[in-house]
């Protein structure tokens, strides 16, 4: 019998991993982010018909398209995203010199805040570059337009690291005698003679406001605002870090109009948290998306939004995207190549497999309360009076 040939798509891998703090990385990213096609899905019987080796390379293919799964934007995604990008056509058409609006993205770990603005970036640096095509000075006479710069900001932060750190971004390497007056006059320089219109900070509130050089920094930071750039920052629980009020913690200058306050728009990236209406319309949707995606030959219609299945899922991760992709990513891993038997067995996700996953720290202290207290000793120590046999007569009123 004549072995057909493979797919070539069963041999596509996903782009490799590129440091999107550098220009070269950054660029790779948005250029080849979605390249990346899964392999069509086989029904159960064309998976049993093929070759052994051609199975083997079957499920390969499946396991990377597994571990890449596409990314949907949940609603409350979707509206952070368009509200950005409302403020960066605003920002961008803007060419009065001066200062442009800045914009924090908050949220807990787990919900894709970083994955969210990679996407926005990509998009501003893509529709950037085709204004371009039709307003040429728009990049101008410079060797390297650079639309979008990204800075993940360290656990240790000075007014000289990130200047190095950001020129780093764009293949600049400063002399190491250089001070901070000096690197931040070539920062602010770069960033004007390439056109940076859009600066991403991930990792914003590492910026500890107690700190003396993590407030320096953050002032350096408002002053990359007058470059004509749009600051966008990402962080976790933005309001309560100290970055709005730029270090002054009392209870009575939380009222304080500071310039950080006054410049900056916190979007709150949420969680999914609602069992009902229309919130849980959007959880089903989404799972029903996710369900499609996954390349599993057993799966059906409803696998992960049937009965309580959906309201489980929810519970069990909190309404997280990212703890919910994990969940799915292990289970499915779980699950595949596994023969089918019947009803809810092979390349499925039931009950028991979802179960069998260990998530994060926060989801399995929900799904199972950690005790508040140490449990007693099964058996109580037994309490005994003090003894008295050796005490003696005792002198009374200083007689010896």
């Amino acid at each position: 019998m004549t072995v057909p040939p493979m797919p070539a798509e069963w041999l596509a891998e996903p782009p490799p991993d590129e440091e999107i703090t550098t220009l070269d990385g950054w660029q790779h990213y948005v250029e080849h982010r979605d390249d990346y096609q899964p392999p069509a899905l086989l029904t159960r019987a064309e998976y049993d018909r093929l070759p052994d080796a051609h199975r083997s390379l079957y499920d390969m293919a499946r396991e990377t398209a597994i571990g890449n799964l596409p990314c949907h934007q949940t609603p409350m995604g979707q509206e952070v995203m368009e509200k950005i990008a409302l403020t960066l056509r605003a920002n961008t058409a803007n060419k009065t010199p001066g200062v442009r609006p800045g914009m924090f993205v908050s949220a807990d770990g787990g919900l894709g805040k970083s994955t969210l603005v990679r996407e926005i970036a990509a998009r501003f640096d893509d529709s950037q570059r085709e204004r371009a095509q039709f307003f040429p000075d728009i990049a101008g006479n410079r060797d390297r337009w650079v639309p979008v710069a990204w800075l993940s900001i360290g656990s240790e932060v000075t007014i000289r690291g990130l200047c190095r750190d950001l020129l780093g971004f764009y293949g600049e390497i400063p002399r190491s005698r250089e001070y901070a007056p000096e690197l931040t006059a070539k920062v602010r320089k770069i960033m004007v003679a390439c056109g940076t219109r859009l600066l991403v900070l991930d990792d914003i509130t590492r910026l500890k406001m107690h700190r003396e050089a993590d407030q320096n920094a953050a002032d350096f930071i408002r002053s990359l605002m007058e470059t004509g750039a749009t600051i966008l920052g990402i962080g976790v629980n933005v309001r309560g870090s100290g970055l709005l009020y730029e270090g002054q913690a009392s209870a009575r200058s939380k009222h304080i109009l500071t310039q950080t306050r006054a410049r900056f728009t916190v979007h709150d990236l949420r969680a999914f948290s609602d069992e009902t209406g229309d919130a849980f319309a959007g959880w089903l949707a989404h799972l029903k998306a996710v369900e499609e995606d996954l390349p599993l030959l057993d799966k059906t219609p409803g696998m992960l939004t049937d009965g309580d299945t959906p309201a489980y899922l929810l519970r069990r991760t909190r309404g997280s995207v990212g703890t919910l992709t994990r969940l799915l990513t292990e289970a499915s891993l779980l699950v595949l190549g596994q023969p089918h038997t019947g009803v809810g067995t092979g390349e499925y996700l039931s009950r028991e497999v979802l179960n069998y996953i260990t998530l994060d720290d926060a989801a399995e202290s929900q799904r199972a309360a950690e005790p508040t207290a140490l449990p007693a000793r099964e058996t109580a120590r037994r309490t005994r009076s003090r003894s008295t046999v050796f005490n003696g007569a005792r002198p009374r009123n200083g007689a010896a």
